[in-house]
This record gives structure tokens, sequence and C-alpha cells, in this order.
């Protein structure tokens, strides 16, 4: 029985794993994130304005930090 649930357990982690793998790749595909946020709030600001959010979201670091 606890053979069963630490398979179902870590088939699940392994599950939330790898769709947080796949969203994150897709989001990448389809353009700049930053782009895509901005389109919420009609995508055209200042660029200074565009910077800091970029860094207030971690845009500006490498992919395997953000």
């Amino acid at each position: 029985m606890r053979s069963f649930l630490a398979r179902r357990v870590l088939y699940g982690i392994i599950a939330i794993l790898g769709a947080l793998l796949v969203i994150f790749v897709l989001s990448r595909l389809s353009g700049d994130p930053l782009d895509l946020y901005l389109d919420e709030y009609g995508g055209a600001l200042a660029e200074e304005t565009r910077e800091r959010f970029r860094q207030e979201l971690a845009l500006d670091q490498p992919v395997v930090f953000q």
C-alpha cells in the first residue's frame, strides 16, 4: 500500500513539473513575455516603464533563473 501511494505521489510531482515546463516553453515560443503581459495594459508604454516591468518580473535575468 505504501509503495502504491509513494508511486502516485512521485507521478503527481513529475506531472506538475512537466506541466510547468510545457507552459514555460510555450510562453517563450509565443514571443516576449513582457509584450504578452503588457497587452492587458494597452501595450503602449514608455521604454523606462517597460524596463521597470522587465526588472520587476525578472525577465532581465537568464532563462535558468526566471
